[in-house]
């Protein structure tokens, strides 16, 4: 018999989301001090002020959020994954095809989606204040190389999902077939 043991990809997926939460704690703390330095209007004055506001404000709290909102929507993906885990796993780790071959597939897409509009959302802020200060490049290759990954695992795990169910129907039908033969030599003996 065929069994999963979901315990050790559950608890990966647990430690992933408190570490996201994590760092979505520290940088709303960051925000927030950005916000307090932003309305500081008694010292900051003048042109020099003006600027460095508009860095805070229009730069750097701008991109601090679009980052807090991909970590939101990576924990909700990673919390539906886990939750769909569970569920397998109290259902006596029957497969559930749907979750592999669609949801699965949907929650990576939904990654590289997510980070691709970050990275894009933060070229935009990058060329805008390019001419004050350069925030360098943001580098999302191992979201994208841990999806490409996971959707490679995911075409394996169909495979052997379609391989076993495939197993599993020939199997029943020679079982079927024999079943036949047992009962019509059974009725030849009478």
């Amino acid at each position: 018999m065929l069994t999963f043991d979901f315990a050790e990809i559950h608890d990966m997926l647990g430690y992933e989301i408190v570490r996201r939460q994590h760092y979505i704690e520290a940088l709303s703390v960051a925000a927030g001090a950005m916000e307090r330095i932003a309305n500081c209007e008694d010292v900051l004055q003048g042109q020099g002020g003006d600027g460095v506001r508009a860095l805070y404000v229009q730069v750097k709290l701008p991109a601090i959020k679009k980052v807090i909102d991909f970590n939101h929507t990576y924990i909700e993906v990673l919390s539906r994954a886990q939750y769909r885990l569970a569920d397998l796993d109290n259902n006596n780790a029957l497969w559930d095809e749907e979750f592999i071959t669609h949801d699965l597939k949907n929650q990576v897409s939904t990654i590289n989606r997510e980070t691709r509009e970050l990275e894009r959302g933060f070229k935009q802020v990058s060329l805008f204040v390019s001419d004050l200060v350069s925030l360098g490049h943001l580098n999302a290759q191992n979201v994208y190389q841990t999806s490409g990954e996971a959707r490679d695992r995911i075409k394996k795990l169909s495979t052997l999902m379609e391989n076993f169910e495939s197993t599993v129907c020939s199997l029943n039908a020679v079982l079927r077939d024999r079943l036949h033969s047992a009962r019509a030599a059974k009725g030849g003996i009478r």
